[in-house]
């Protein structure tokens, strides 16, 4: 999405998944690094790639996942609409919230409700990417309420 009126600004997810990310504005004049671009590998060092884990988690039971935290996802899309932060600082903090909450997505142990097939499925292309979907929980990892943030 871009806001094109007197101060340019372009708003991005930079994920495979709108609907899991934060948008992050996105100014011409201050690049930031993402990380090696993704390839069809997981690569830790990806912004895109680290997004990937919570995306494919949620997929599991897309509606109770993004209800642990969709709240904090729109009240942090709000607060940036209203007062745009730098790009590095809305990747920054995206970065911090999305481990927040993939924290708390393995820590819930939500069931997965899709159906065998997709769960195969998927199952085969995290393999194929040499993702571990359930990885352990970060050391910054909290309570329930770091998800809220």
């Amino acid at each position: 999405m871009a806001d094109l009126r007197a101060d340019p600004l372009h708003w991005v997810t930079a994920t495979a998944a709108p609907c899991t990310s934060l948008f992050k504005p996105v100014r011409v004049g201050q690049p930031t690094d993402l990380g090696p671009d993704p390839t069809n590998h997981a690569d830790p060092d990806s912004a895109w790639w680290r997004h990937e884990r919570l995306h494919r988690l949620s997929l599991r039971d897309h509606a109770a996942a993004t209800a642990r935290y969709a709240a904090g996802r729109d009240r942090t899309q709000a607060a940036w609409l209203a007062a745009p932060p730098t790009t590095a600082e809305a990747f920054a903090a995206a970065d911090e919230l999305e481990q927040a909450w993939l924290d708390d997505l393995v820590h819930a142990g939500l069931p997965d409700r899709r159906p065998r097939w997709l769960r195969s499925l998927w199952s085969g292309l995290d393999d194929a990417a040499g993702l571990a979907v359930d990885p352990e929980p970060s050391a910054q990892a909290g309570s329930t309420a770091a998800v809220a943030s």
